[in-house]
């Protein structure tokens, strides 16, 4: 009988349960994995059956085996918020803990239940109550994208800040996940941007590592430490930089981000952006000051040796246009020339050997004109290029044009 119960009483069959109730099954009898019948009522929204349950005897405050869940949570994290009243008005233990410290409210703003997260706050519902890893509701709220539980909980005077497991608060949240209307409704109440992780991240460089760069632009209008670092010594434009993010590049710029600080590593912004190989990102900080013949202190490598490591015209040819010297020799005397015969980099090492720098300063013109150049001979075929230099011992003459003609429109 009282499996029957709670079969029925999963399966929605009011009628049955009702007749079982009456016949003597015991409320609380648990079924499947020790759910009782009333957590699985609440569970799948079944309030009529939660009623009659509850006029029998039901505890309304049992947990179940498996989470330590309340039927409330059950119904919480449904968003069945019918069952939630009724449970609430029979005593239900609103700000009980599941076994990992998760209330009613965690849940309900979880999954974006606005209605149950009014409910639930309107019967006093313990709107800052952390979990046991210190996330709060608006934790889950502001990570999983619901606006309007962002909202009414920060209308209801929740504390907009609080500092979770590794450091994290609702912004860092929002701004990993690219929720700009969430991190914008964020800013408006928080009295400090600039939190950091235990790993030392901002949401400035979390939202630069990420790409987001409506957000990016948002955070430097509000924040004056562009230039914090994290536990390696990256700034958020080192972040950008190597994520290939050019947008978030020239936010970042400018709004004052300097691109010669190095990082623990010893790189600087142009040399990660030149590791990922990414002509936008490199023209980018070229254009706004980037030093191409900055060297590393470990090795005196340049911008441009990096480069030579990888047999990519286009970044060769945006460095060459941005005054990066091809004759710049490292602490063991290899210039870039050097190093993409060590790789077998023909093309690369024929490009380096014949370019002539001039050393001034990148125009837009210039730098448009470059990559679109860079792009055709990208384009050629490189075994064409190779057995080019192998017999004639230079690029063909088309390609020479490319390269050496005059950069003007």
């Amino acid at each position: 009988m009282n499996n029957d119960l709670f079969d029925k009483s999963r399966q929605g069959d009011e009628k049955a349960v009702r007749i079982l109730l009456d016949q003597g099954a015991d409320p609380d009898s648990p079924g499947e994995k020790g759910f009782t019948p009333l957590q699985v009522a609440a569970y799948y929204g079944h309030s009529g059956i939660a009623c009659a349950l509850l006029a029998h005897g039901a505890n309304v405050n049992k947990t179940d085996i498996e989470n330590d869940s309340t039927p409330l949570i059950h119904a919480a994290k449904q968003g069945f918020s019918d069952v939630a009243s009724i449970l609430l008005a029979k005593g239900a233990a609103i700000d009980h803990p599941d076994k990992n410290g998760l209330t009613a409210l965690h849940y309900a703003a979880a999954e974006g239940h606005k209605t149950v997260v009014d409910i639930l706050l309107a019967e006093g519902a313990a709107i800052d109550h952390p979990d046991k890893t210190g996330h709060t509701a608006l934790h889950f709220a502001a990570g999983k994208g619901h606006k309007n539980v962002v909202d009414t909980l920060l209308a209801r005077g929740v504390k907009p800040d609080p500092v979770g497991c590794f450091g994290g608060t609702p912004l860092h949240f929002a701004v990993n996940n690219g929720f700009c209307a969430i991190t914008r409704a964020l800013l408006a109440h928080v009295s400090e941007i600039d939190i950091a992780t235990e790993t030392g991240r901002t949401a400035l460089h979390i939202a630069s590592s990420q790409g987001h760069d409506a957000i990016v632009h948002m955070l430097v209008q509000r924040s004056s430490r562009i230039g914090l670092t994290d536990y390696n010594g990256d700034t958020a434009l080192h972040l950008a930089a190597a994520g290939k993010h050019h947008r978030c590049v020239q936010h970042l710029l400018a709004a004052g981000a300097d691109p010669e600080v190095r990082n623990n590593n010893d790189y600087t912004a142009l040399q990660l952006a030149t590791g990922s190989e990414h002509p936008q990102t490199i023209e980018a900080l070229l254009l706004n000051g980037a030093n191409p013949n900055s060297p590393s202190l470990s090795n005196g490598w340049t911008a441009l040796h990096y480069a030579a490591c990888k047999d990519d015209i286009v970044i060769i040819n945006a460095l060459l246009a941005g005054g990066a010297d091809s004759a710049v020799k490292d602490l063991e005397g290899l210039t870039p020339t050097s190093v993409a015969t060590c790789y077998k980099h023909k093309v690369i090492a024929y490009i380096l050997t014949h370019h002539k720098a001039d050393h001034q300063p990148m125009s837009l013109k210039k730098s448009c004109r470059m990559a679109i150049r860079s792009r055709l001979i990208a384009n050629w075929p490189q075994q064409s290029l190779t057995a080019s230099i192998n017999k004639l011992g230079c690029l063909p003459e088309d390609v020479k044009v490319y390269l050496y003609s005059p950069l003007t429109f």
